[in-house]
């Protein structure tokens, strides 16, 4: 079809197939290549009095994008993509498909949505392997601009550079860590120090005591001294095995004392000397500090009446590892976006 001819409704999913063999998947500059392509599309169906035709493309062109940013380690900007993709393919699923936008290819945008994030938040690990990331959702909060790091910076820098306070790439992080949390099964809260406790202790294991104690007269965020508590992760939970094993009952009530405290303004305080003990023997090269929650069935077996929506879905960093490895394989041996190509012109 030439640049500038009207498109048939009907003809939507021979255009993408054509689009999506022409072009292929094995991603890098084939991205952009992919978005002008599907953006053309889209242009050619302006005049449509079907608007699920438009929108479908945009989905389309969106999780692409996110496919791209990706690739180029622009993680927030993906994440923002991908949630907004999949709430368009969720509403177009739940509501009345018309017979030129066939459920098949639907589904199959859906699936691709789903395996962006998972790619995304594996592509998100090399970030953490070295590094407990924090997010507490509070405006301009230094702390917290460790979780987006990788958006600045190569993984493994631990370069903090990004500052966090719109509300798109809140939710955007929340997403993508709730995504790695599920697709990996690895969990730990996390108690991130902002930028002047941190510097001031890189070396140390020993905080000030004011740290667990701050005045009532310190706003939440703005102390040198202060916490930020947000659901993080920790890839290397070999660290502090033996210490967190000791000590689990003092994890399980910091989890307890976190989770009633895990709203986006969250703040807490931590007086008790044992949870200081954990805190330490959990500290990481970077300043960080973090409590993981260990590959234990008995230690899973003791504490799931007590946190199970957060236990269940725990595997190995193997199994992770694999994953990882699936997902980024060469989209010519047998690439996962190819798969979907049969999908398109199945009956809906």
């Amino acid at each position: 079809m030439e640049d500038g001819e009207q498109i048939d409704r009907d003809d939507i999913s021979s255009q993408l197939v054509k689009i999506f063999r022409d072009v292929g998947w094995d991603g890098g500059a084939r991205w952009s290549v992919l978005i002008d392509r599907l953006s053309s599309l889209l242009q050619q169906c302006e005049d449509e009095e079907n608007e699920e035709v438009r929108r479908e493309l945009n989905a389309w062109i969106e999780i692409c994008s996110a496919q791209q940013a990706i690739s180029e380690m622009r993680m927030m900007e993906a994440m923002g993509l991908i949630v907004r993709t999949k709430k368009v393919v969720d509403e177009m699923l739940e509501g009345t498909v018309s017979s030129n936008l066939k459920v098949n290819r639907i589904r199959a945008l859906g699936d691709l949505v789903r395996v962006t994030r998972q790619k995304a938040a594996l592509y998100f690990m090399p970030a953490l392997v070295s590094h407990a990331t924090g997010f507490c959702g509070r405006p301009n909060c230094q702390s917290c601009t460790a979780a987006f790091a990788l958006a600045n910076a190569p993984p493994n820098t631990g370069k903090i550079s990004m500052p966090v306070s719109d509300e798109t790439e809140r939710i955007a992080a929340k997403h993508l860590i709730d995504e790695f949390v599920s697709r990996c099964g690895l969990f730990a809260f996390g108690v991130v120090l902002n930028r002047e406790s941190v510097n001031q202790n890189r070396r140390g294991f020993n905080p000030p005591t004011s740290l667990f104690n701050s005045t009532s007269s310190e706003s939440p965020g703005e102390s040198s001294q202060g916490l930020c508590l947000w659901p993080a992760l920790v890839v290397r939970p070999s660290k502090a095995v033996e210490n967190v094993r000791r000590m689990w009952p003092t994890v399980v009530s910091f989890l307890q004392m976190v989770e009633r405290n895990s709203s986006s303004t969250s703040y807490a305080r931590f007086p008790d000397p044992l949870i200081q003990k954990v805190l330490y023997s959990t500290h990481l090269e970077s300043g960080f500090y973090a409590v993981a929650i260990l590959e234990s069935s008995s230690i899973r077996k003791d504490s799931e009446e007590l946190i199970p929506e957060y236990l269940r879905s725990i595997k190995s960093i193997a199994t992770a590892s694999e994953e990882l490895n699936k997902l980024t394989e060469p989209a010519q041996s047998r690439g996962w976006l190819s798969q979907l190509l049969p999908r398109f012109t199945a009956d809906g």
